[in-house]
């Protein structure tokens, strides 16, 4: 929650922090009151139904009240395990960490940790199946790379808030992520957490547009449609001549295969309904045209369910192996006669999809 709050940067953000030594609480610590932050713990809303959970260095640091829950950790973590919260940006709302306090979260990549831990122990308790506990994983790690951020204390259902392209402020990359899990040794939840890290990708501008990049290019075992690796929310690739012809100084398409010069645009169906961003959209695919890109602009209704989506992917397909990306259109087809192929990929419809009202961007 903290990691996602401090995102916003207008009550709390997070700064990048070297140290990774956690010490035990202090023995005069009984309760959340005692550590002096009334208006945090009442904004992560704590109480004794929803305590506060605490990294602990060892099993004699550990400790049990009503509204304070430890975790031993009793390992050297690498550096980069931890960002410090502070007061946010903006005066009105922010709110303040008293000077004797310090306030430190999980990094991103060693919350994939934690979360692969969990998340595997309710997968083996039949709670929830593998494969959607590597895609709810797979879907915090985008988040946290990318440009959007999901409700604090409502990820899954909450509004979604999208940064401004210029001024992003996801926390952590994919290969930052991968480093530290590199350097990581002997936790539960590793070798999950290092599976999902390889599938992580930077840049996406929404939930949509994970959703979309990993339907097409996941593994067929995680039910993608393997179709490359794409980049995402990349400069389009032409020379200076060709950009000269167009009428935008930059072009960033969703997701892009520049080697075979075809590309997807989401276009969400709120965000560009108005008359001036249909013009938008009408200059902006004019543009990959004359840069010779083919391009996909793609509406909800395009990619809401299995059959859609499949419909969309073979025309995708269809286009790429046009291009030089031999046997892509047949290999697509193969995957989805796959009666356990198709079973996988309702699996990620149904975990990666979001809701039509967050699907505007």
């Amino acid at each position: 929650m903290l990691l996602r709050m401090g995102r916003v940067g207008k009550a709390l953000s997070i700064v990048r922090c070297e140290d990774s030594t956690i010490a035990p609480l202090d023995d005069s610590v009984r309760d959340v009151d005692d550590l002096g932050a009334p208006a945090l713990m009442q904004e992560l809303g704590i109480d004794e139904a929803h305590p506060l959970r605490l990294l602990v260095p060892n099993i004699k640091s550990r400790k049990k009240t009503k509204t304070i829950r430890t975790e031993v950790l009793g390992i050297d973590l690498p550096r980069g395990a931890f960002f410090e919260v502070v007061p946010g940006n903006d005066s009105a709302t922010r709110i303040e960490i008293p000077e004797h306090l310090r306030v430190f979260v999980e990094s991103p990549a060693l919350a994939l940790v934690q979360f692969s831990r969990e998340l595997r122990s309710k997968a083996k308790q039949g709670s929830i199946s593998m494969l959607e506990t590597k895609l709810r994983l797979l879907e915090f790690c985008d988040e946290c790379c990318g440009y959007y951020r999901r409700d604090a204390k409502k990820p899954r259902t909450g509004k979604i808030t999208y940064d401004r392209p210029n001024h992003p402020t996801n926390p952590a990359t994919a290969e930052k992520i991968k480093s530290f899990l590199n350097e990581l040794r002997f936790v539960d939840g590793l070798h999950l957490a290092r599976e999902v890290a390889n599938c992580v990708v930077d840049k996406l501008g929404s939930a949509m547009e994970g959703y979309l990049f990993h339907a097409l290019t996941l593994p067929p075992r995680w039910g993608g449609l393997s179709m490359g690796k794409p980049l995402s929310n990349e400069q389009l690739q032409v020379s200076e001549g060709v950009w000269k012809k167009l009428k935008h100084k930059s072009l960033k398409p969703d997701i892009q295969w520049p080697e075979y010069r075809v590309l997807v645009e989401y276009l969400g169906d709120k965000e560009h309904a108005s008359s001036s961003a249909r013009k938008e959209d009408k200059n902006r695919m004019q543009d990959y045209a004359i840069a010779r890109y083919s391009p996909f602009p793609i509406m909800f209704d395009d990619v809401r369910n299995a059959d859609a989506l499949n419909k969309t992917a073979e025309m995708i397909a269809r286009e790429l192996m046009r291009h030089g990306k031999e046997d892509e259109l047949y290999r697509v087809r193969r995957y989805l006669k796959d009666d356990a192929f198709r079973d996988r990929q309702r699996t990620l419809i149904k975990t990666l999809l979001p809701p039509v009202t967050d699907c505007a961007v």
